[in-house]
């Protein structure tokens, strides 16, 4: 098969990484897969072989993703792909346009649960051959916003090396990997930290860029924790990062499938979560996650990190499919599409 997946830009994020991931596991089966976006700092990461085109499916503008469409559906008539698969809402609506033009099957993501559920957003989703949710806390959450073409297949991962407790240092070392961005939460945690009362020692390592971080920073400032919090940037060694930490914070109000969450957790480490379908949904349920915004709950339960008391999580690490199970998974989306596409191009569907 020849594919063409869309997302708004290759910077920092779950599903640009999720992309890349998808595309070099479709590669390795056998199959072409290009990428169109905006392109950004993870260009560089593309496995050899995929094609990357720079055009305007990050814009939020009906009018610049009309014209965009008429661009990419040149490329497709050049390219002769099989399917079209968009991830994220804008990239989806240039991508509906290309279909029809093209006459080629559809195939959009849904990566998160989004606030807004207005109907028209979706209209893309509910004309797609198929959507699929990257867990069933988002297909549940946006039922109302798609028709009864989605399905759900977990973001899977590579192998990953096994998280063991780091030697003891004189501060407990915490850790935040994700977007600057308030749905992360993160503001939340600099707040809760600023209510530990304990003698013991702690840091906190910021990984990860986004349009908060000066605030975030400023917070840090006003809340006396300069000397205690460190802000890193983007950095692509997040894996090193996480062995050489004690306990992941994961804070977050609104989430898909993290894939930093489904790293700790494949790996071991200690997570320190928040109460979130998606997290729930990784686990037993019956460990205690503190509430989203809850800011006494979660110093509560920092308090208790710092004195040493690492968090009872009850994470399943098999809930977690490897990157080659989700390509497959995906492949099979896209071989039903495509022979129903046949079927009723040959008049067998009406």
């Amino acid at each position: 098969m020849k594919i063409l997946m869309l997302l708004p830009e290759l910077d920092e994020g779950g599903v640009e990484r999720h992309v890349i991931m998808l595309s070099d596991a479709m590669q390795q089966a056998g199959h072409s897969v290009d990428i169109a976006s905006w392109g950004g700092k993870l260009e560089k990461q593309l496995p050899r072989g995929i094609q990357h085109y720079k055009v305007r499916v990050h814009s939020k503008n009906l009018l610049t993703l009309y014209w965009t469409a008429r661009e990419i559906s040149r490329l497709v008539r050049k390219n002769g792909y099989d399917v079209i698969h968009a991830h994220a809402r804008a990239p989806a609506w240039a991508a509906m346009w290309v279909s029809r033009a093209t006459k080629t099957p559809l195939v959009v993501s849904a990566h998160c649960s989004y606030g807004n559920k207005s109907k028209w957003i979706y209209k893309p989703h509910r004309s797609a051959s198929a959507v699929i949710c990257v867990s069933e806390s988002v297909r549940q959450d946006m039922t109302t916003c798609f028709s009864d073409n989605a399905i759900v297949i977990r973001n899977g991962l590579p192998p990953a090396p096994s998280w063991e407790t780091p030697i003891k240092a004189e501060a407990t070392k915490l850790l935040f990997i994700g977007r600057l961005a308030s749905v992360k939460g993160l503001q939340d945690a600099l707040h809760a930290l600023a209510q530990v009362r304990s003698e013991k020692l702690w840091t906190l390592d910021v990984v990860g860029d986004g349009p908060m971080e000066q605030d975030l920073k400023n917070l840090t400032k006003e809340l006396g924790l300069k000397d205690k919090v460190h802000f890193h940037g983007f950095r692509d060694d997040t894996d090193q990062w996480m062995l050489n930490s004690d306990c992941l914070l994961f804070p977050s109000y609104r989430e898909g499938l993290s894939l930093t969450l489904a790293r700790a957790i494949q790996m071991g480490m200690p997570v320190l979560a928040s109460n979130i379908p998606s997290v729930k949904e990784l686990s037993a349920g019956e460990a205690y996650y503190p509430e989203p915004g809850d800011i006494p709950a979660w110093s509560t339960a920092l308090t208790s990190l710092v004195e040493g008391q690492m968090p009872q999580s009850d994470f399943i690490p098999k809930k977690i499919p490897t990157v080659t199970q989700m390509a497959a998974n995906t492949l099979g989306v896209y071989a039903g599409v495509l022979n129903r596409s046949d079927a009723k191009a040959n008049g067998e569907l009406s």
